[in-house]
């Protein structure tokens, strides 16, 4: 009877990991998926339909095609921007949306995610039958090779799973179970053995067992992110004054990053404003599971803050927060015609009072304001931002119907 319970408990144990994986690539992903096109896709229908005119289905027909169009037009010049910077070469000649999709669907390939599983299913599946081998052997007497293993290392391969198995949860529940986690808990699994026995042997007698399972159940990776937190809620303060812009962290010069963000950043190597300005916006979305929105504007807060360098706390008083904005005053107050393709300053600038307030505040004249203006406006990085975030104007759209 208690043999059967075991084996039970062994099945349970061994099925749990993979079932929760197939749940997350059932649920999750798609979910995301959804979440992503939605945003990429053509999302000004739903405008078109708000201003729909029942009294004049023609023009209302009229209109949904031009939206479609303009829809159409900026999914692929968004594809392409997006692949000429992050993977040149690498579009395989979907439409602009599936494109940018498809870069989600290869980090979220059910094939990734089979391979890393195995890796976590396979040494489970081996421990958990070595397991019930020496339990077995241990309850009926026997004195075999399975009952000479010492408690400590089956402590330490239970430890492990364990962890393994609450990290597989916890990342779950953030949204951030890519394939690379699970290598890294098919890693831990494996080791987790020999840094458990290990311990063992360094404590009292009689305690060693208990030593192991804690050494290999010890959650190192909530731990890393406590101490990153606990780091940045101490420290902060003391190295803002030491670092240029270009290493600020993100704390100093980001709005709405927690220290939960900040420190699960820091876990895929961001770390400053440099690295998340530069970073691949799509990439962070399914490495990380934050939503495109808030990855958008925080990449959108450190473009900015690459240019402004100390003055950037001093911008958000102005109405000035990141370099869209930024690059919408260049256009408004700046240039003569911001649709031309080499704009040229507008006559007297120079005396605008906003762009001469701005111009005060960031410690430069209106000529060399209007100069790093314009570098962020003409920055592809900040007009890839622009194509994401699709803000498109009515007028430009009732325009466009007009010449239909």
């Amino acid at each position: 009877m208690i043999t059967l319970l075991l084996l039970a408990g062994v099945c349970v144990a061994v099925m749990m990991p993979p079932a929760y994986i197939v749940f997350y690539l059932r649920t999750h992903v798609p979910k995301r998926r959804k979440e992503l096109e939605k945003v990429l896709g053509p999302k000004q229908k739903e405008r078109a339909k708000q201003s729909a005119d029942p009294d004049d289905p023609e023009r209302q027909n009229k209109r949904e095609k031009v939206i479609e169009r303009k829809q159409k037009e900026r999914a692929e010049q968004l594809a392409g921007l997006y692949e000429e910077i992050f993977a040149p070469g690498r579009r395989k000649g979907q439409s602009g949306t599936a494109s940018l999709l498809n870069h989600f669907d290869d980090c979220h390939s059910a094939g990734r995610y089979w391979f890393a599983g195995t890796l976590v299913w396979l040494p489970t599946t081996i421990g958990m039958i070595l397991v019930t081998v020496w339990c077995s052997d241990r309850l009926d007497a026997e004195t075999g090779t399975s009952a000479q293993v010492p408690l400590a290392i089956v402590l330490a391969f239970l430890g492990g799973y364990v962890w393994s198995f609450y990290d597989l949860l916890s990342s779950g529940y953030r949204g951030d179970l890519a394939p690379g986690r699970l290598f890294s808990m098919a890693f831990r699994i494996v080791i987790s053995v020999p840094i458990g026995y290990a311990f063992s042997l360094l404590v009292l007698e009689g305690a060693g067992g208990f030593a192991a399972f804690v050494a290999s159940a010890f959650p190192l990776r909530d731990l890393r992110l406590l101490a990153r937190q606990w780091f940045l809620r101490v420290y902060a303060g003391e190295s803002a004054g030491r670092a240029s812009a270009r290493e600020d962290s993100l704390r100093d010069r980001v709005q709405g990053l927690s220290t939960d963000t900040l420190a699960r950043l820091q876990e895929i190597r961001i770390n400053t404003v440099l690295d998340m300005a530069y970073a691949d916006p799509l990439a962070l979305v399914a490495q990380t599971g934050f939503a495109l929105r808030h990855v958008v504007d925080w990449v959108d807060q450190s473009l900015l803050a690459l240019y402004a360098g100390e003055k950037m706390p001093l911008l958000p008083s102005l109405g000035i927060r990141s370099a869209l904005e930024a690059s919408h005053f260049y256009n408004t107050h700046c240039v003569h015609d911001p649709e031309e393709k080499e704009k040229k300053p507008r006559k007297g600038f120079e005396r605008d009072p906003l762009v001469r307030e701005l111009a005060k505040v960031m410690g430069r004249s209106p000529g060399a304001l209007a100069n790093m203006l314009g570098e962020i406006d003409g920055d592809p990085h900040v007009e890839l931002l622009s194509l994401l975030w699709g803000e498109d104007d009515d007028e430009d759209e009732d325009e466009d119907e007009d010449e239909e």
